[in-house]
Parts: C-alpha cells; sequence; structure tokens
C-alpha cells in the first residue's frame, strides 16, 4: 500500500494485494489485484486492474472436471465527485466502466470481453487522517 500527497488538495494511493483460497477437497485459488486513487480536490479518478482463478464449480459452467481451474481478468475504470459533504460524512456520485477478459476456454460461456458500467451514488465518512496528515506535513512531534 501506498499513499502520497502530491500538493495541498491533491493525493494518491495505491495498493496491490495477492491472496489465496484453498478449501480442503480443492487446489489453491489465486487472486490479486493492484489499484490506484487519485483525489484532486472533489474529483477521484481510479482504476483496478484484478486477476483471479475460480474452478469450475463456482462459475457455474458444465465441466468434466468440476474443479478444474480458470483465470478471470477485470480492469475497472471510473470517476467520482464530492457533491456534499455534512457532519463528518460525504455523499459522491460517480462513473466506472469494467471490461472482463476470460481465459478463452470461457469465451462460449461469457463472451470475448464482457462489459460492465455503472453510476453511483456513495456515502462515507469524511478521510480524517488525510485532513489531519495535511495540518501535520512538515511538523516534527
Amino acid at each position: 500500500m501506498h499513499s502520497i500527497i502530491l500538493d495541498e488538495k491533491i493525493h494518491l494511493t495505491s495498493a496491490a494485494i495477492w491472496g489465496i483460497n484453498q478449501a480442503w477437497d480443492s487446489r489453491p485459488q489465486h487472486s490479486a489485484l493492484v489499484e490506484s486513487n487519485l483525489q484532486i480536490t472533489k474529483a477521484a479518478l481510479y482504476m483496478r486492474y484484478e486477476i483471479i482463478q475460480k474452478d469450475a464449480l463456482e462459475l457455474q459452467i458444465d465441466q468434466p472436471d468440476l474443479h478444474e481451474l480458470f483465470w478471470v481478468n477485470t480492469l475497472t475504470v471510473g470517476t467520482s465527485y464530492n457533491i456534499l459533504s455534512v457532519l463528518n460524512t460525504n455523499l459522491r456520485i460517480g462513473v466506472q466502466g469494467s471490461i472482463y477478459l476470460p481465459e478463452e476456454k470461457l469465451n462460449s460461456v461469457y463472451g470475448k470481453a464482457p462489459l460492465a458500467a455503472e453510476i453511483y451514488l456513495r456515502l462515507a465518512p469524511v478521510n480524517i487522517n488525510v485532513h489531519e496528515m495535511k495540518n501535520n506535513h512538515g511538523t516534527q512531534h
């Protein structure tokens, strides 16, 4: 994980995360993601790339070996804007789009590159730590 204040009202946060799931009777399933968020005053731009392994059972596909593993990749890009801040709470409106890149063996089930898009409202607490970091930037304790 990484976070940096680039200017008084601009900060960048990023993360790279890997995980593994394994049921007692199956092979391990890996997943990883890389994401980044650039906050500029009230606007944010973000992107996320995910790659996950799922077996045929979880993907709900007919396959002789229900524990065969498949890779699914997803790229999501979005933006949001803070439209209201009240009582240490932000209300944001946003839009994002995703493209899914499943393994070639899954094309007959999911298509070559399924797309998704959404418009959303997000209610979240104000990031107090960012405000504290800005106020304490350059001070020694």
